[in-house]
């Protein structure tokens, strides 16, 4: 489930300080990734794969899939960490729940 492109609001943040000839975190893109809580990979394998300019911020969820309440509870866990995420101001925000 994609839930972006985010809208930015009128007013920017202000801008962070970053140490001389440090690489600007997400120059390129700044995105955010929704997992489930006991996915011990997707966050490690995204920082490791994404190009240079290119940063991940990561929220986690508890993934119940017992019933269709567990679902439905999983799926307001997720619009919960989407807002939480886009009040950094992502380009975008992905929902990544895949069965392997």
């Amino acid at each position: 489930m994609i839930i972006g492109p985010m809208q930015r609001s009128a007013s920017p943040l202000p801008a962070v300080s970053q140490p001389a000839g440090a690489p600007e975190y997400g120059a390129r893109l700044l995105a955010g990734m929704i997992i489930p809580a006991q996915n011990t990979i997707a966050e490690a394998d995204a920082h490791r794969l994404l190009p240079a300019g290119v940063s991940v911020l990561t929220a986690r969820v508890p993934l119940r899939i017992d019933s269709p309440e567990d679902l439905r509870a999983t799926n307001e866990e997720a619009v919960a960490a989407a807002r939480l995420l886009a009040s950094a101001r992502p380009a975008t925000i992905a929902f990544h729940c895949t069965a392997a």
